[in-house]
């Protein structure tokens, strides 16, 4: 029980020589792989050693793959928010490059060139906010579970909807 608790994917091969019904039934309810009698013949014991190992391999491989299945979900979504706060971003830039364009052409005044700042300042800002917030949602350790605001993910996306130009 102990070792299980350690580690809960060693396999544990129980070996004993006053081998009973009842430690051989609590023994495997408490996660032995095997429980072999004294005496046994070498070529069953390893035959279940054989067995163990395979079982561990299998079961470090499927670990493997949960663990790689669970980084390219994680980069995905990392993919998703970066293609939803780059859009607004480049936005904001195209905004400030056509008034830079103004101001060069002289077409703009002083309000109209601070308004212009202020508002690509704000939009740029709060779109650094959501991706830092994000990024470190999940940037989680493994195994922890995230805690998200619904309501803060709500007005992020309702800000953003509401100033997109193509909204």
């Amino acid at each position: 029980e102990g070792i299980k608790r350690h580690d809960p994917y060693v396999e544990v091969i129980i070996l004993t020589g006053q081998a009973t019904l009842e430690s051989a039934r609590q023994a495997l309810q408490l996660g032995a792989f095997a429980y072999l009698c004294k005496p046994f013949e070498m070529k069953e014991g390893r035959q279940v050693v054989d067995r163990a190992l395979n079982r561990r391999r299998q079961i470090q491989s499927w670990q493997a793959l949960e663990g790689e299945l669970r980084q390219r979900r994680i980069d995905e979504e990392i993919e998703r928010v970066k293609a939803d706060i780059y859009t607004p971003l480049t936005t904001a830039m195209g905004l400030l490059e056509m008034l830079q364009l103004d101001v060069d052409a002289q077409r703009a005044d002083d309000a109209q060139v601070l308004q212009g700042l202020r508002d690509a300042r704000e939009q740029i800002s709060f779109c650094a906010s959501i991706i830092r917030r994000y990024l470190n949602l999940m940037r989680r350790p493994a195994g922890k579970v995230a805690a998200a605001d619904v309501s803060q993910v709500m007005e992020d996306l309702k800000k953003l909807i509401r100033v997109h130009p193509t909204v």
